[in-house]
């Protein structure tokens, strides 16, 4: 039911019952005005009868009550009646126990009420007693009168009290519709408030009371509206800042379910946040799962390294992965509320490519230390002959010749490693322009004239229409010369090599074809990272410093071009060089991606 309603029916009921009570009370008052007046007139009789009818005869006492139309009774102080106008005294009973001649006796005036059996009719009896003369004079009346009288007063008081009533009501609603107005007004603006919209005011001038909770209410929707405002600008700060993070974000309640995650998460691991998801049922791994309760139950940060591959974590995942794996190092945060532990706010950083770049340097520098140390030890023996033992010319000669060899052995490594040293700087200047590819290819050919010779080797090249490539003329030929001398170490003698060039729609293609031992598969993705060797006895042999792919590799990825490997073990190889035809600025041609540090 609603408030007016309640209202207008409680005020009704109210009225109702005040009216009610007072015709009640009016009523019982004037009943008992009527009765207190014929006990004071009866009263008064009996005085009057005493002092002036009582010595005279039965006659004039019968005519004085007959016309006052009451009933005068004589009684001695036995209780005996002497004189009754209405009834033979012989016929009566003794009176001395009748309740108004017993109150008669202590007070001078006494009165009752009851049935009388003489007339049946409610009588009120008044008594009072006589000492001087030891008599009883006693005067009743019939007030059934009185009832007629109440039956009058009522008639007349309730048709006043419905029109005073309905006139009440009528106040009421009209009150109760003004003390409504603003009380609905005041609801609908709540109502709006609950539903987000505090542009609304109230208005309320009046009542008092109501124009000041229309004030606090317009101010507090104000205050809200501020608070709401400033708390989703923090929301959709944080939410940015938490969405543009690189490291994923997870946050777990108490129980270690995830309850909140950044986009890089989702990314991570292929959340669906749709779903129910705990730690151990994302990660399995229990390690970690050990970490952050170990963490939250302590109330102290951690932090945690672990590998994962598709659903997989830790050792299963680098088994599985195979070099393809992610690491991460993640830092667990414990959230507390009053000294307890409510979650925990873990953060995810994937360290996979310092970790790649590590292994790169770590693999750099063994590497390096070998290519070097081979030749070195070579040198240094030899050269400890020739200071310490005395020899003949030709072994004079001969160790001498060993020792030329391992320096200039050492020397192309240097040259090679200062090279791409030089392609790795960020402020190399490179000179690029449209070149025409068949000069450049031929200056290639002559470089490796000697080579081919050794072995006897046939390099194909036909000339087909020129191609006019924007690039860089000295990197292109050293990229050509390398992958030319890398087919003829790995080719045996009297075999043929073909040097093709074509266009795509978008890319320049130099390619070279060997009839070599070819590259098994399994190496095929490595041949490119630095002292990389499919086999290491032959590449020995050829003379080789194991970075001339690497070198080729750097200087495509300078031309926003890509080099790549076809081969079959024991057939040949097919090595293709892919330079775009798009212009590009310098910036973006040196970029340092996987294409230049593989995956180890």
């Amino acid at each position: 039911m609603k408030f007016k309603n309640q209202l207008i029916l409680v005020m009704l009921i109210t009225v109702i019952f005040v009216l009610f009570s007072s015709v009640t009370l009016a009523r019982s008052t004037f009943s008992s005005t009527l009765l207190e007046t014929e006990k004071s007139l009866l009263a008064s009789e009996s005085h009057y009868i005493k002092s002036t009818l009582l010595n005279t005869s039965d006659a004039k006492l019968d005519d004085y009550a007959s016309a006052h139309d009451i009933r005068i009774t004589i009684i001695d102080d036995k209780g005996v009646p002497v004189f009754d106008s209405m009834s033979n005294v012989a016929d009566m009973e003794n009176h001395f126990y009748r309740d108004e001649i017993i109150g008669a006796r202590t007070n001078s005036d006494s009165f009752s009420t009851r049935r009388s059996e003489t007339t049946k009719y409610n009588t009120l009896y008044s008594a009072t007693y006589f000492p001087d003369v030891k008599l009883y004079v006693r005067t009743s009346t019939n007030i059934e009168s009185l009832n007629i009288w109440d039956s009058r007063f009522i008639r007349q008081l309730i048709p006043f009290s419905l029109v005073l009533a309905i006139f009440i009501s009528i106040i009421v609603i009209i009150l109760i519709e003004l003390i409504n107005k603003p009380v609905k007004e005041l609801a609908e603006a709540a109502h709006q408030y609950r539903h987000g919209e505090f542009k609304v005011k109230t208005a309320i001038e009046g009542p008092y009371e109501f124009a000041r909770l229309s004030s606090v209410m317009n101010q507090m929707a104000t205050d809200i509206e501020d608070q709401i405002n400033k708390l989703t600008d923090d929301r959709n700060t944080y939410s940015s800042i938490l969405s543009s993070m690189v490291e994923g974000v997870l946050v777990t309640d108490q129980n270690k379910r995830i309850t909140l995650c950044n986009r890089s998460a989702i990314n991570y691991f292929g959340l669906d946040v749709t779903e129910p998801v705990t730690l151990i049922g994302l990660f399995s791994d229990i390690k970690f799962d050990t970490v952050v309760s170990n963490a939250m139950r302590d109330d102290v940060a951690a932090s945690y390294i672990f590998s994962r591959f598709e659903n997989l974590s830790g050792d299963s995942a680098k088994i599985v992965g195979a070099g393809e794996d992610r690491t991460y190092q993640v830092i667990i945060a414990p959230i507390t509320d009053k000294g307890n532990c409510t979650g925990s706010v873990l953060t995810f950083n994937d360290v996979s490519e310092l970790k790649h770049l590590e292994n790169v340097r770590k693999d750099f520098v063994s590497n390096v230390s070998h290519e070097l140390k081979t030749p070195l030890t070579s040198i240094t023996g030899f050269a400890d002959i020739l200071v310490h033992e005395t020899l003949d010319d030709v072994k004079t000669k001969k160790y001498a010749k060993i020792i030329e060899k391992n320096s200039l052995q050492m020397k192309d490594v240097i040259d090679d490693l200062l090279t791409l040293a030089s392609l790795e700087k960020d402020n190399i200047q490179i000179e690029m322009k449209v070149e025409s590819v068949n000069p450049i290819i031929e200056e290639a050919l002559e470089s490796v004239e000697y080579k081919k010779k050794d072995k006897n080797i046939t390099i194909e090249y036909e000339v087909q229409s020129d191609l006019n490539i924007y690039c860089s003329k000295p990197l292109l030929r050293v990229a050509i010369i390398n992958l030319l001398t890398n087919a003829i170490s790995y080719s045996d003698n009297n075999k043929t090599i073909i040097i093709n060039t074509k266009e795509t729609d978008k890319n320049y293609l130099i390619s070279v074809k060997d009839n070599g031992v070819g590259i098994p598969k399994k190496d095929q993705d490595r041949i490119f990272e630095r002292f990389y060797r499919v086999d290491k006895a032959r590449s020995k042999s050829s003379g080789g410093t194991g970075l001339g792919l690497s070198i080729v590799n750097h200087i495509m990825s300078l031309h926003s071009g890509s080099v790549s490997c076809e081969s079959k073990d024991g057939v040949g190889s097919t090595f293709t060089l892919s330079i775009p035809k798009e212009r590009l600025d310098i910036s973006i041609l040196k970029d340092k991606s996987k294409a230049l540090y593989p995956q180890f």
